[in-house]
This record gives structure tokens, sequence and C-alpha cells, in this order.
């Protein structure tokens, strides 16, 4: 059993995210059990702030890859499936450059402060699978969805890609972010 307190300067605490002073906040197997008043014996970030974890729920992560492409196009011309630029793009990187970029990408978003991301991701079974190794990365949870193309529509695919992970589950993790301030 791995526990720890950590006190901080200020947390935002509940639904209403109120603020409170001089926080105490205990941490066991990765969980916070307890948020108490004043400081204990713990880590020390007295001059930071506690509060949820920011979460990117609807991300795209294959676009940072050319992010500035067709700011002269059309919505439907940029992402409409399957002839628009990004289609054309995706389609000419190798496999290797797209998964660096998302890597890149979720190195961004942890630098921002973000540590859940929902990322939806383009073409069917490879699209989604291509990040494999990227979905076990310890210092973000990263959640990948995606669909079956067409031509992917068949009983094993439903059963690999579809049915299998959604009666498995998953679980939904508590991340809390302390931003250090100096002042």
């Amino acid at each position: 059993m791995d526990s720890k307190v950590i006190n901080v300067g200020m947390a935002l605490v509940g639904e209403e995210l109120e603020p409170l002073k001089e926080v105490n906040i205990e941490i066991t197997d990765g969980i916070v059990t307890h948020i108490g008043n004043g400081y204990q014996t713990g880590e020390d970030f007295r001059t930071g702030i506690a509060l949820p974890t920011l979460v990117n729920s609807h991300t795209h992560s294959a676009d940072f890859i050319e992010p500035e492409f067709g700011i002269d196009k059309s919505i439907k011309e940029l992402v409409g499936d399957p002839s628009s630029e990004k289609y054309r793009i995706l389609k000419s990187k190798r496999k290797i450059e797209i998964v660096k970029s998302i890597e890149k990408f979720l190195n961004l978003e942890n630098e921002l402060g973000i540590s859940i991301v929902v990322d939806f991701r383009e073409e069917g079974i490879y699209g989604s699978t291509i990040v494999n190794d990227l979905r076990k990365l310890n210092w973000i949870t990263y959640k990948v969805l995606g669909r079956l193309e067409k031509d992917e529509f068949n009983d094993y695919n439903l059963r690999k890609y579809i049915i299998y992970p959604m009666v498995t589950g998953y679980q939904l993790q508590l991340h809390i972010t302390v931003l250090n301030l100096r002042v």
C-alpha cells in the first residue's frame, strides 16, 4: 500500500470547485482518500494549486502532423470522408511519421496539464491500432475511439474490436494536477 500526503496552498474541491486554502491531500495507491484543512507532514507544494485534471475529450491527434493545412478550404474539403485533404495527407505519410506526430501531440497535451486524452482515430482498424504502443504511456491516460470502415464490417472484426472491449469495460482513473506556482 503506497500512501502519501501533499500540502498545497490552495485546492479546488467538489463539483463547484470551491477554493480552499492551506490544504492537505492524502493519496493511497494513487487514489485521493482524504482532503483536509491545514498542513500535515508530507510533500510541500504550498505555492501550488491542486485541481481536477484537465481532460481533452475530443481530439483528432493525427491532424497534428500538419496542423495548419487547409486554411483556405471548406470543412467538407478538409475532413469529408474519404477523399478529403486530411485523408490525402494521412495516406501520404508513413506509419512511423503519424505515430511520432501523435506522440508529440500527447507530450504537448501533458505539458499543458492535460492528463486524459480521448482520441477519435480515422482510417478504421489501421488508424486505431497504429497507436497501440502509445496507449501504454504511463504519464497520460490515452483512450482511442475509432470506427470500422465499410469494408471492415464482418463478424470477426465486430467481435475483436467492438463487442469484446465493451463487455470487458474500462476503468476511469482519478487524476490530480498540481500547478506549482512560484510567486
